[in-house]
């Protein structure tokens, strides 16, 4: 998925009435296209690249609700899974994401095999490498002959397994 941020001057231009840039994804960019009569690489060329700040206010604009006391809210289980692997995938400062996206990814296995956080069973996000410093070795190390290759995420999620059999307590960092 490939986001595009359109200046005003081009959407009038394309036939829409619009006072601010505007951010749309490929797959609207060749929606248009056809809806237009104009050629998607015509207009490819009056688009710049929108930077990843950019791309997940939109796609998180699409989860904004409001709740019963009228309250804005996010609904992260609006996001597609084409959604959550794009933040996952271009994301370069986990700061900007919000736990919810991490705790969706996780719900549908969407993340990648090696991906720097996880999340644990109490919906926490954790940092995968650091968790790790804290296992138990001889856990970890049978998990790992047993399992490997496996995502962070299947990893983690095992050893929490694990460790609440051998400690009868969860694992804790």
């Amino acid at each position: 998925m490939k986001f595009f941020t359109v200046k005003p001057e081009y959407l009038t231009l394309w036939g829409e009435d619009c006072t601010e840039d505007t951010v749309i994804t490929d797959t609207e960019l060749s929606r248009l296209s056809q809806e237009w009569g104009k050629p998607v690489e015509a207009m490819m060329e009056q688009l710049d690249t929108a930077d990843f700040g950019t791309a997940y206010d939109y796609i998180t604009d699409k989860c904004r609700t409001r709740n019963g006391s009228g309250h804005w809210c996010w609904s992260w289980q609006m996001l597609t899974d084409e959604d959550v692997k794009f933040i996952l995938e271009e994301c370069l400062d986990w700061s900007w994401v919000d736990e919810g996206v991490f705790r969706l990814a996780k719900q549908r296995g969407l993340f990648p095999d090696d991906f720097p956080f996880v999340v644990n069973a109490d919906g926490d996000v954790v940092d995968y490498d650091a968790a790790v410093m804290h296992m138990d070795d001889e856990i970890r190390e049978t998990l790992h002959n047993n399992m490997a290759p496996c995502s962070n995420q299947t990893f983690f999620t095992a050893y929490e397994a694990a460790h609440l059999a051998k400690y009868g307590e969860t694992f804790k960092i």
